[in-house]
C-alpha cells in the first residue's frame, strides 16, 4: 500500500481499492474455470449444438478428455467445404497426445442439417477405433451435429456409440 500512496494523485482508498483489484486478480487466475462433464452424446449435443446451427461448411473439432469424462480442452482441427472434410488420425490424435488426456470425442457437423452418417462418415470413425486402440487413447465417440429439425430421430445429432457404430 506504501508504494501506492507514494504516487502522486493515489490516496489510502484508491490504492486500497488497487490492492483488492490485484489480489482478486491472482485468485480468479489461480483458480481453474470447471470444465463441463461430457459423459453422454446428450451432453455433448447441448454444450456444442449452438456453435454449428450457423455453419455452412463442414467443420470438426476434438474434444480432449480426462479420466472422468471432463473437458479439458476443444480444437477446431479442420474446416471444409461446404460437402466435406478432411479428418485424419494425425491430426485428430495430435493434441490429444500433447495434452496427456485418456479420452477424446470427435465431433463434426453436418451443414444440410441432416446428421445421418456418409460413407466416408463410417470410413473414418472404423480407422480413429484402430488408432485409438494403438495409442491408448479411448475414443468414446464420433458424432454428427445437425438441427433437430432436420434429424428424422429429432435428436440433432447421431452418436456412433449409441448406434452400436464404434
Amino acid at each position: 500500500m506504501k508504494y501506492f500512496i507514494s504516487i502522486s494523485g493515489i490516496g489510502q482508498v484508491k490504492a486500497l481499492q488497487l490492492l483488492a483489484i490485484i489480489e482478486l486478480s491472482g485468485r480468479i487466475q489461480s483458480s481453474p474455470e470447471k470444465q463441463p462433464l461430457l459423459n453422454s452424446p446428450q451432453k455433448i449435443y447441448q454444450f456444442f449444438e449452438n456453435k454449428t446451427i450457423r455453419l455452412d461448411i463442414e467443420k470438426v473439432w476434438v474434444f480432449c478428455l480426462n479420466r472422468k469424462n471432463y473437458l479439458i480442452n476443444k480444437y477446431e482441427i479442420t474446416s471444409g467445404i461446404a460437402t466435406s472434410s478432411l479428418i485424419h488420425q494425425r491430426e485428430v490424435f495430435r493434441a490429444a497426445i500433447r495434452l496427456g488426456c485418456t479420452a477424446i470425442v470427435v465431433v463434426h457437423n453436418h451443414p444440410s442439417g441432416d446428421p445421418c452418417p456418409s460413407k466416408a462418415d463410417i470410413e473414418v470413425a472404423k480407422t480413429l477405433v484402430k488408432s485409438s486402440k494403438i495409442i491408448c487413447i479411448e475414443l468414446l465417440d464420433f458424432m454428427i451435429i445437425g438441427k433437430k429439425s432436420i434429424d428424422p430421430l429429432q435428436k440433432g445429432y447421431n452418436s456412433f456409440r449409441e448406434n452400436n457404430l464404434l
